[in-house]
């Protein structure tokens, strides 16, 4: 029996299909936490890389040089992991209930920084997914991505069917909208893949300003829909980047406001 695959011997007892490997990874990820999954194999992202790399030759990227660097490790899984067959993509929800204060004195942090560093929750699940792997295949090896790594991690959840790519630039799935957290583990055996994608919902919207507090001026919806397109100059998340670094070196600054 060739290496590097599962294959699988279904039989039937009493009525019930024994399930295969990738149904039971499934069905683990959801106990250790994630609330969505999906599967795909590990081909190369190659319409999203022409999208990437006209987004960059347009400098939307605006002061995030290193976006520049290996474009092509961002869109081939296999280049960051090179026995790499599968994508496991999972989503972790992160709304919680609570409510901002009333205070307007005091300023809001979004909910997706409350409690722990989101990066270590997410790699831990993960770790814990990949391990239980390797226990029923000794062959399994894999590679754990969060958003740090160099990897279009919006573009694989909707591959793998998680949900849709919205105006915002946020992937939007129909049962928690757009509070996930997004990983994968990129997988040195083939599985069992998902091949439907979530249609896209968004309407024909004209609204400017969208996501975290950054805004697109002169932007058709129907141009914005289909690029997904985002200004990074403009993105809160890139200015508190920029301004991490700036009060890293003890540099005072006055009048901006995260």
């Amino acid at each position: 029996m060739p290496s590097g695959r599962f294959y699988f011997l279904r039989r039937i007892s009493d009525n019930l299909a024994v399930p295969s490997i990738t149904e039971n990874i499934k069905q683990k990820a959801i106990e250790i936490g994630f609330h969505k999954i999906g599967i795909v194999g590990a081909d190369a992202l190659t319409n999203e890389r022409t999208d990437f790399e006209k987004w960059l030759a347009a400098g939307f990227h605006g002061e995030m040089g290193w976006m520049e660097r290996e474009p092509e490790k961002r869109t081939d899984p296999r280049i960051l992991f090179s026995s790499a067959k599968s994508v496991i993509v999972v989503a972790l929800n992160y709304y919680t209930p609570h409510k901002h204060e009333s205070d307007t004195g005091k300023g809001k942090i979004s909910r997706y920084a409350w409690g722990d560093d989101y990066h270590d929750v997410l790699k831990e699940k993960l770790r814990i997914l990949l391990d239980w792997i390797k226990t029923q295949n000794s062959t399994a090896d894999g590679k754990i991505c969060v958003d740090t790594a160099s990897i279009m991690d919006k573009s694989w959840a909707v591959r793998a069917g998680i949900g849709w790519l919205g105006k915002h630039s946020n992937v939007i799935t129909t049962d928690y909208g757009s509070w996930i957290f997004i990983g994968e583990i990129l997988l040195n055996i083939e599985l069992d893949y998902d091949t439907e994608v979530v249609p896209d919902h968004c309407g024909s919207c004209t609204v400017e300003r969208l996501g975290r507090g950054f805004q697109v001026v002169g932007v058709p919806a129907s141009r914005l829909a289909q690029l997904a397109l985002v200004l990074a100059e403009r993105a809160h998340a890139a200015h508190a980047v920029r301004m991490r670094w700036i009060q890293a070196q003890g540099i005072a600054v006055r009048g901006l406001r995260l």
